[in-house]
């Protein structure tokens, strides 16, 4: 009887031994899986951009936002920005100064081949011009803050023709007229709100020359 009872006793203890057994390898799982889940939360939860300094999450449509350059001054605040395209003179001369002499060259004189003139003549607008569109344009256009721009330009010197006594030569100051497009873009907190393309017409600060033969 004493017998029996340790066989079942020795029977139990492997039993129990064989279940605690099981019962820590399942418990080990249940740590090892604890363990993956949170090393997949830590890597999810690292940042999911390198080398930017700006984040779009999954789900914005960056095509719709348009960042201004970190080079822009007014950023934050709403503002506009005008780029301008030059297509062309349209029409020359359409002002010009009462003329400035330069020398004359008697039958027979030496003189020199060439001579620079410069000038100060100040650009006009046609029609409706804002500060920002003409800040614009003085940039393109090398214009200062008054919308002046120094212009040199070189005179070649000849002799009269036959049967006159001298040649004068003068210049004027002038203006062409160019046609302008322009590009608005308004930016407000950095982003583009919206675009616009139109044109408009300036005159650019020019010189003109030309001599005349006296008998």
């Amino acid at each position: 009887m004493k017998k029996k009872i340790f066989t079942m006793l020795f029977a139990f203890l492997i039993v129990f031994s064989g279940f605690s057994s099981i019962q820590a390898e399942e418990l080990s799982g249940n740590v090892q899986t604890d363990l993956d889940n949170n090393v997949e939360e830590v890597l999810y939860d690292e940042p999911l951009y390198m080398g930017t300094s700006e984040y779009y999450p999954e789900g914005d449509v960056r095509g719709n936002v348009e960042v201004i350059e970190p080079d822009c001054i007014a950023c934050g605040t709403p503002h506009y920005v005008y780029t301008i395209y030059d297509m062309g003179i349209t029409q020359t001369w359409t002002w010009l100064s009462n003329p400035y002499f330069v020398r004359s060259v008697a039958r027979g004189e030496s003189y020199t081949e060439s001579q620079e003139v410069s000038a100060s003549v100040t650009a006009t607008f046609d029609g409706t011009w804002n500060t920002g569109q003409k800040q614009a344009l003085a940039g393109k256009w090398g214009l200062s803050s008054t919308y002046s721009k120094k212009v040199t330009k070189t005179i070649n010197f000849s002799g009269p023709a036959d049967g006159y006594s001298s040649r004068s030569f003068y210049y004027k100051k002038g203006l062409h007229k160019h046609k302008l497009k322009i590009v608005e873009k308004f930016y407000d907190s950095c982003v583009l709100k919206s675009t616009k393309e139109y044109y408009k017409y300036a005159n650019e600060p020019a010189i003109y020359s030309y001599s005349q033969d006296y008998k």
